[in-house]
């Protein structure tokens, strides 16, 4: 009898035993499958959703960078080459693309044969037609150096990754901006810089 009663507290164990391994097991299946989905959305440009326009913050809009609240109303320390850029009354585009990022390729390839850039991404610059009006910055996220500037402006977690597109205006004395992981559609973000340029969406520099 003793015997079998041990039998049985061994089976429960083992049984108490398997089901929590199970459920751990479902627990990581699940992060990691979120992970995946993050990556997808975020490294690999798949995000299905288009926005019609952009909203421009001042300061951090709230949500922005999830468990780092304190960020929530305060204004980003923005890079004073920035600043002085967009003291010249000027729109200020950052490109931050990786090695081997093939969403990056493919935003960048889709600006060019818009007349919108020139060069690669690691060499590239404005085109002329727009040079007079906007100074664009593409910025290798993996150099410490602009690394730094990207963690000003990252947007709020899950969305980790390259391509990011920031834009900078400033419009009455106060540096606005507007931040986007993920390919962006090249036709769509010519458009919202020509919206910018023509004062309809965000207002003009100032």
């Amino acid at each position: 009898m003793r015997k079998r009663r041990i039998l049985v507290l061994v089976l429960l164990l083992s049984l108490g035993i398997s089901l929590l391994a199970a459920s751990i097991m479902k627990d990581s299946l699940n992060k990691t499958r979120s992970l995946v989905r993050v990556k997808c959305l975020g490294c690999l440009g798949l995000d299905p959703h288009r926005e019609e326009g952009v909203e421009l913050w001042g300061a951090y809009p709230e949500g922005y960078s999830g468990s780092e609240s304190w960020r929530e109303g305060k204004v980003p320390e923005h890079p004073e080459w920035i600043l002085k850029e967009l003291d010249k009354k000027r729109v200020v585009i950052l490109f931050f693309w990786g090695e081997g990022c093939e969403p990056c390729k493919r935003q960048w390839e889709g600006m060019r044969d818009l007349g919108f850039v020139e060069g690669s991404e690691r060499d590239g610059r404005i085109a002329e037609g727009y040079s007079e009006n906007v100074s664009l910055y593409s910025l290798d996220a993996g150099v410490p150096e602009y690394g730094k500037v990207y963690e000003i402006y990252i947007p709020p977690p899950g969305e980790v990754g390259v391509p990011m597109t920031v834009i900078l205006i400033k419009a009455g004395g106060e540096v606005m901006w507007y931040s986007r992981v993920g390919y962006w559609e090249p036709e769509d973000l010519v458009l919202t810089i020509e919206e910018i340029l023509t004062g309809e969406e965000g207002g003009q520099n100032g």
